[in-house]
């Protein structure tokens, strides 16, 4: 949060029902020595958000009046809303140093150093402050926000509570102890906190946005999607607002939904790499794999080592039957990460459907070598092997898997079937009772994957099949 609200506090230029706009150049400054004068002037060219020429003002004002605190206040103030933190810490120190015992003064100290991130020295200011009963609830408000940059959040959830204890319609308290609760894994309750934000100011954009994300983590996904809804009503620019949208819409399975938020958040950001990614996977869900394609040769172009983005792109084009294209997609995620086994596992199957065998052969063992206790990956190496002809090494392979998953109904099946492609009709027969043994659903598969068995009663009777 900033603090430029209360350093403008007090600010108003309203004199006796009479307003006179100000030009800067047309005051004569050198001949303007009143304190009350020049502070209306700063005032009101402040609430114009002439900054730039408060600023001079103020500069005047402390050079005139060197030993007047309210001159080093407003030219900090001034620094302040034009940004120069530094500067303004020296002009706060000043103005303590000539009032050491005012907690305005104090206050407004701790925050100088507070935005140029000397978070320890700004809290150690406020420790040493003497509270005047009129700031009390702006000091435990302001120590709650430095202890949460010092990710000391208990401390500061409680500080925001007694700010708020002192005054219950505090929005801008209510909003950054929701922040601290979401922090402290209390979600409930920061959702609470958000809506108590949201009751006080119905249009707090960044409410509704974090209200939406804290509602996601609670799995309360029609909330959150209203809360959303909200923050892009408000503002329909808001990407992070739309993406998130389309997050929650993908979680619960409304993916053209979710592809339509993501694009919305692509004519907002053009770049967000990120939307690009998701909806890339969107349209790969929805089969659209062009579109996909699409997405994820933009994420490439904008982060060329993005691994995961070349993996989704090889896998679009080989659902597209482009296996050269695939080919070269995935040789370019292996390029970013080459120990993907994941990678490899689908480098190997683009090679089979090339009916490049023998490399989808060396590829398997490539992986083997790296994920040996993998049974799945045994079992997609032994049916390439069977379908080479290499029948004794495909039922090795088959053994490894099963030692690895001896529950495997699957694994015997397949050591059946790669049996009876030998004329080893015994052998089937004993993988077969193993695997109906695990899992007697499988029975069903003896008349379609094996029709020579099944056509004999004597087997049929063995499996007490009809």
């Amino acid at each position: 949060m900033s603090f430029l609200d209360f350093f403008n506090e007090g600010s108003s230029n309203e004199s006796n029902g009479f307003f006179r706009k100000i030009q800067l150049d047309d005051l004569d400054l050198s001949s303007i020595y009143d304190t009350e004068e020049l502070i209306d002037i700063i005032n009101q060219l402040n609430d114009e958000g002439m900054h730039n020429d408060a600023l001079t003002v103020a500069r005047h004002f402390a050079e005139t009046c060197p030993y007047n605190t309210e001159s080093w206040f407003h030219l900090g103030n001034c620094l302040t809303v034009n940004g120069y933190f530094d500067d303004a810490k020296e002009a706060f120190q000043k103005a303590t140093l000539l009032s050491p015992a005012d907690s305005e003064m104090q206050l407004n100290l701790a925050l100088s150093h507070f935005n140029i991130a000397n978070y320890a020295t700004a809290l150690e200011e406020l420790d040493n402050m003497i509270t005047d009963s009129s700031l009390e609830k702006e000091t435990y408000f302001y120590r709650g926000l430095i202890l949460q940059k010092l990710e000391r959040y208990s401390e500061s959830e409680k500080n925001i509570e007694k700010s708020l204890a002192l005054d219950p319609s505090y929005t801008e308290a209510w909003y950054e102890l929701a922040f601290c609760k979401d922090i402290l894994g209390k979600l409930e309750e920061s959702a609470d906190c958000y809506q108590k934000t949201i009751d006080l100011d119905p249009y707090n954009i960044n409410a509704w946005y974090n209200r939406g994300l804290v509602l996601s983590k609670m799995k309360r996904y029609d909330d959150a999607l209203e809360s959303y809804d909200m923050a892009t009503t408000i503002a329909e620019d808001f990407s992070s607002a739309w993406y998130n949208k389309a997050n929650v819409l993908a979680i619960t399975g409304r993916i053209e939904e979710a592809a339509e938020c993501y694009r919305k958040t692509i004519e907002i950001e053009p770049n967000d790499i990120n939307a690009l990614y998701n909806i890339g996977i969107a349209y790969e869900e929805l089969e659209r794999y062009e579109e996909a394609s699409t997405h994820y040769l933009r994420c490439v172009e904008i982060k060329p080592d993005f691994a995961d983005a070349w993996f989704a792109l090889a896998c679009c084009f080989e659902a597209d039957d482009c296996y050269e294209k695939a080919l070269e997609a995935i040789n370019q995620a292996l390029e970013h990460a080459p120990g993907s086994v994941d990678f490899l596992q689908l480098k190997a199957e683009i090679h089979y459907n090339m009916n490049n065998h023998g490399l989808a052969l060396e590829t398997y063992r490539t992986i083997l070598d790296h994920e040996s206790d993998s049974h799945q990956v045994w079992i997609d190496y032994a049916m390439v092997l069977r379908e080479t002809g290499n029948h004794e090494q495909s039922i090795q392979a088959l053994e490894t898997s099963l030692a690895l998953q001896p529950g495997s109904a699957d694994t015997h099946v397949e050591i059946a079937v790669t049996y009876l492609a030998i004329g080893n009709s015994a052998k089937a027969i004993e993988a077969l009772r193993k695997a109906f043994e695990i899992d007697p659903d499988k029975k069903q598969l003896l008349k379609s994957s094996f029709p020579e068995l099944y056509r004999q009663e004597r087997i049929r009777r063995m499996f007490d099949i009809s």
